[in-house]
């Protein structure tokens, strides 16, 4: 119960006192967020059994607590004490901040269908408000597009979860083994829409480039896996999800790293890139929890770096250069996501093929080289000599670039016998970033499938080839 209260009850009382009172923000969510940061350490470190919770009788509030579920609150701690530094916004945005890391632990923690249903949905209204905080036409609707979204897809879901009710007789995840096709599919559909899987992620790019940087962190490390985490769960119980689940994977990867080339907004660069991201989180299923967290960290660090970039344009930032101090901090954000030895994780990205059949592991291992060409191309210019601030506002990312080295070290992300095959990936990614051609300056942007009706057609559309597919299936 203790990292219960931690991770769920600490956030949603800080957020609501925050809100009652107007004051303390900054100080309430860095505090929370290394309370919830040090109660999943604990639980982890100690490697405590799961704990199978019900709550209020046998259709009460169902949780499962394991390592999984430590790894997303790991994640999310981590995430919002980093954010808590770059917030110069009143205090209820922080009491938002706070109540949206309460959800989201929250989704982490559910086990029953239901009550994933009701976090993901308070998750979905508050990533709305927090997106359209600070006004303009051009939060408004990206925030609206994601609310829209959001509900289309979580309305899939509930379709399933009743569905499940009616064949079982319970919400619980423990009964997954013997739901219905429909009601697997429905859900696994709803998650897949939340957590941006192949072209249901296409609402990532605006709502996620356009907010302001600490929300965009928040997004991408933290708030598309509240839809991943329990898609995880759903493909470990059932097998027959895992082969469409990594044939789309590996599609949201390809179409993820193809908008990135495109893009010329840093800011939908990273958010495009996410959206590649996902897909290697739930390639391997039994592995996703540690790449969302490996993902999480370095995304949240590039989009903070991102919000104190003078310019935004990819092909501006190659022709000349960033300062310093920023240039290293995205650098070493950048070199980690690609899988650097002993700042990224080489061995984690080869576990990944590995443990997929060859056809799907050797695809991998061609379509690695793309995360460090879209992500080092934009970095490729001479760097500049800074003549104000000093390297004293840089320190944080600096430390962030260090802790990554180290929680590499412990967790044994960097083999010896990896560190050739991650070297030859980089440098061939750096050489084809090099010559291939920037997109040009005001480049990119919404395409035609990014439109709103376009966005819930296809969520819809995703759902009957779902279940097509599956009638296809042994």
């Amino acid at each position: 119960m203790t990292f219960l209260s931690l991770a769920v009850f600490l956030p949603f009382l800080a957020g609501l006192a925050v809100l009652a009172l107007g004051r303390g923000g900054r100080l309430a969510e860095g505090g929370t967020g290394v309370a919830v940061t040090v109660g999943a350490l604990h639980r982890l470190a100690f490697s405590f059994p799961p704990s199978d919770l019900v709550l209020s009788g046998p259709f009460g509030v169902h949780l499962f607590i394991d390592d999984q579920s430590a790894l997303f609150v790991l994640l999310a701690g981590l995430v919002v004490t980093a954010v808590a530094p770059e917030e110069r916004e009143r205090p209820p945005f922080q009491g938002l901040v706070l109540l949206l890391l309460g959800a989201c632990n929250a989704a982490f923690v559910s086990y029953d269908f239901f009550n994933v249903y009701v976090a993901i949905e308070l998750v979905t209204l508050l990533g709305f408000l927090l997106i359209r905080w600070g006004g303009g036409l051009r939060r408004t609707w990206a925030a609206v597009k994601y609310l829209m979204t959001g509900h289309v897809g979580m309305i899939l879901y509930l379709l399933g979860c009743l569905e499940a009710f009616g064949a079982t007789g319970s919400f619980s995840m423990a009964g997954l083994a013997d739901l219905p096709p429909l009601a697997l599919l429905l859900m696994a559909s709803g998650l897949a829409v939340k957590g941006g899987l192949f072209v249901l992620g296409l609402w990532l790019p605006e709502a996620h480039g356009g907010a302001a940087a600490p929300v965009s962190a928040l997004l991408s490390a933290v708030v598309v896996t509240t839809g991943l985490a329990p898609l995880l769960r759903f493909a470990s119980v059932e097998p027959r999800l895992l082969g469409p689940l990594t044939a789309l994977a590996l599609l949201s990867f390809v179409a993820g790293s193809l908008l990135a080339l495109k893009e010329d907004d840093y800011k939908r660069l990273l958010a495009s890139s996410t959206l590649a991201q996902v897909g290697l989180i739930l390639v391997v299923p039994a592995l996703g929890a540690q790449y969302a967290l490996y993902h999480g960290l370095c995304k949240g660090w590039l989009f903070l770096t991102a919000g104190r970039m003078p310019h935004r344009s990819v092909t501006f930032m190659a022709r000349k250069g960033l300062p310093w101090p920023l240039l290293l901090s995205l650098l070493g954000a950048s070199l980690a996501l690609s899988g650097a030895p002993f700042l990224g994780a080489p061995g984690l990205k080869e576990s990944l093929g590995e443990a997929m059949s060859p056809p799907w592991g050797g695809l991998f291992k061609i379509l690695a080289l793309l995360t460090p060409i879209y992500l080092l191309r934009p970095l490729l210019g001479r760097p500049r000599l800074i003549r104000q601030g000093g390297w004293q506002k840089w320190l944080f990312p600096l430390l962030l670039s260090l802790s990554l080295v180290m929680m590499g070290h412990f967790l044994g992300w960097t083999p010896s016998h990896s560190v050739i095959p991650a070297v030859v990936t980089l440098l061939l990614g750096l050489t084809v970033a090099f010559l291939l051609p920037l997109p040009g300056e005001g480049k990119g942007g919404p395409w035609a499938l990014e439109n709103l009706e376009n966005l819930l057609g296809l969520s819809v559309l995703f759902a009957q080839v779902l279940l097509l597919v599956w009638r296809w299936l042994p």
